[in-house]
């Protein structure tokens, strides 16, 4: 394991006065308050995940922050999706090095149309790439049509209201939202496309574990 991950963020030049960074305990409260205009609730406490000493299961967390100025102005944080069931033929902790969730993307009102987001989701997305992860995948609330657009154009999949996200994982299709919700995912491998040879009609993504 990589044993100074902030070697391998990238982006971290200042390119238009804004720079991209990993995010540190200090700016939590400005975090806390951009979290607020996100499209999916952000427990404080979790945050903690992003900085603290790793264990086995947040030392893939990344958290990063555009700074302009001195002032923190958008922040994207996630984690390596952590999840065991019984029965299945995967382990958890192949789960766990395979699949990251983007928790949060939170652009400040007034910086928002500069680009911000996109390089926050992209230099998350590189960080678990060079980590050998398959795939990364975001939640969007319900009635957020404008993110499904915004995603698709960043190319994603997005998936169809309430309909969650099922990945094959070993021999089982395993539906991996708690709630019925409309989910975005990009693959970080060739290998990693939908089927809909598992079930007619429903979209299975298969390639992850392989």
């Amino acid at each position: 394991m990589d044993q100074n991950p902030d070697r391998k963020v990238k982006h971290a030049e200042q390119t238009s006065a804004v720079m991209v960074r990993r995010m540190i305990r200090d700016d939590v409260p400005t975090v806390m308050e951009l979290c607020k205009e996100a499209a999916e609730p952000f427990p404080a406490e979790k945050l903690g995940d992003h900085f603290d000493t790793p264990t086995f299961e947040n030392q893939f967390a990344m958290g990063l922050v555009a700074e302009s100025d001195g002032e923190v102005i958008a922040v994207a944080a996630g984690a390596a999706l952590a999840m065991g069931l019984d029965g299945l033929s995967v382990s958890r902790e192949m789960i766990t090095r395979r699949m990251a969730l983007l928790d949060v993307l939170a652009v400040r009102a007034n910086r928002r149309g500069e680009g911000l987001g996109r390089r926050l989701a992209e230099t998350f997305i590189e960080w678990y790439q060079e980590r050998a992860f398959r795939i990364v995948i975001a939640n969007i609330a319900p009635g957020r049509r404008d993110l499904v657009s915004l995603y698709e154009h960043w190319g994603w999949h997005v998936g169809a209201a309430g309909a969650g996200l099922a990945i094959q994982i070993g021999q089982d299709p395993v539906l991996i939202n708690e709630e019925p919700t409309r989910t975005a995912w990009i693959p970080l491998s060739p290998e990693v496309r939908p089927s809909l040879s598992i079930f007619p009609g429903v979209s299975v993504v298969t390639g992850i574990f392989d």
